[in-house]
């Protein structure tokens, strides 16, 4: 089974360990662009989840929109149809902040991903979605801020928006009782 991540840089664990926010911005991996710097991989939240689950990981490259992120996931699908059947993929995704179009569009996103059977979970990284819909256990109760915030972590030295390691772990922990509670894999 593979895990799919994405998001925006929260997601990449953009500043975790060191100075970058992708690895692109480092002059040994200026040829990945957008994806995760490879020290800050190695502590987020997603490779952390995908450990625990025992799935390799696929981590999509930052995306700055909600519309960039379905474009992603769907270029991702469209990639592994032909080799992977739906039953085989799980996919989590972090919205960012949105307006009631968006809110519409991630909810009809949900019941497309419904309608193809693969497991997904979505959360949003700022602010809660206001729409009144069930996604039933394919949303998460908290934002991603919001959690790290509530259980009194700090921001990296470096940035005043970023998280650390034990912030990922927390995350990822976090997803993982998600998904055993709602016996989703």
């Amino acid at each position: 089974m593979i895990l799919f991540v994405v998001g925006n840089n929260h997601a990449i664990a953009a500043q975790a360990v060191n100075r970058y926010n992708t690895a692109g911005e480092d002059k040994n991996y200026n040829l990945n662009g957008n994806s995760s710097h490879p020290a800050n991989l190695a502590v987020s939240w997603a490779n952390k989840l995908a450990n625990a689950l025992k799935m390799k990981l696929t981590l999509s490259d930052a995306c700055n929109t909600n519309e960039e992120i379905r474009d992603s996931i769907n270029n991702w699908i469209n990639s592994v149809s032909r080799r992977l059947t739906p039953d085989e993929i799980f996919i989590i995704a972090g919205w960012n902040d949105t307006n009631n179009t968006d809110e519409v569009d991630i909810r009809n996103y949900h019941i497309y991903l419904d309608q193809l059977q693969i497991k997904h979970i979505f959360f949003s990284t700022y602010i809660k979605l206001a729409i009144d819909y069930n996604f039933r256990d394919a949303y998460v109760d908290w934002t991603y801020i919001d959690h790290i915030r509530n259980k009194n972590m700090n921001t990296v030295i470096m940035s005043d928006t970023y998280y650390g390691a034990d912030a990922h772990a927390e995350w990822a922990n976090y997803l993982l009782n998600h998904i055993v509670k709602n016996s989703m894999l």
